[in-house]
């Protein structure tokens, strides 16, 4: 991790908020490389990619690039700045991470982990294990049969409306578990459509968001030099002074 960073320019940071005199000078990993961005906008220059569990950023860069120290360029090229927490969980940490955050929710801190994380997946409607409603449409165009899918949070219970009264909306205890279906004809195709609710527990909200990180960019291994030599050339130039704003 150390070799590429050290080409990464110093940057004054003033750590006694107005002290101009006491300031340390540590990597400037808000560097960014136009390389980098050149490449990411020319669909061709790389490919998607979806990360496997303890697939870390180094192991990652070392299939791809043939070393672990230019994991950089894949977290710069999906504007991701933390290794750690950027990146997906795996299966033992994720669980550990939904005890740790959700252990006092849950009842407190005698609970096992096991017993948070089963609380975190309770599906009652209206516990406090839920962290949202939704409304989902799945649409499927009857000729490609190919279906798309809509979700709207919604309200549990239909909530007081002070005025207009004749405006409807949706929530959750107003919609099907089974669905309600539609078939309508848009621009000459023939399109079905479902309507129905669903509950989002703390477990599948916090699962689907650890999910969504597992597909990123990957430069092409060609590019590889060039982002290398860029970042070369940039250690020419003099160091920049970063005021602390917080």
């Amino acid at each position: 991790m150390g070799q590429f960073f050290d080409y990464f320019p110093k940057v004054a940071y003033d750590i006694a908020k107005g002290d101009y005199t006491t300031y340390q000078s540590p990597t400037n990993i808000f560097l960014r490389i136009g390389v980098i961005k050149n490449t990411i906008e020319n669909i061709s220059s790389y490919y998607i990619y979806n990360i496997k569990d303890d697939e870390k950023p180094e192991i990652l860069a070392d299939k791809v690039y043939g070393t672990p120290e230019a994991h950089w360029i894949i977290l710069m090229a999906n504007d991701k700045h933390d290794g750690a927490y950027d990146w997906p969980l795996n299966y033992n940490d994720f669980n550990n991470y939904i005890a740790n955050k959700y252990r006092t929710n849950a009842g407190g801190g005698t609970l096992t982990n096991n017993q948070v994380i089963a609380w975190s997946q309770g599906s009652t409607a209206n516990s406090n294990s839920i962290h949202h409603y939704e409304k989902v449409i799945d649409r499927t165009d009857a000729t490609s049969r190919t279906t798309t899918t809509f979700r709207y949070v919604v309200d549990y219970n239909k909530q007081t409306v002070v005025a207009p009264t004749d405006i409807p909306y949706d929530y959750y205890t107003g919609l099907s578990d089974a669905g309600d279906y539609a078939t309508y004809t848009v621009n000459g195709k023939t399109v079905r459509e479902k309507i129905y609710r669903n509950l989002v527990t703390i477990y599948d909200y916090e699962f689907q968001a650890n999910e969504s990180k597992r597909e990123i960019k990957i430069i092409k291994p060609e590019y590889y030099t060039q982002i290398v030599d860029e970042l070369r050339n940039l250690t020419g130039k003099k160091d920049a002074f970063m005021r602390k704003l917080v």
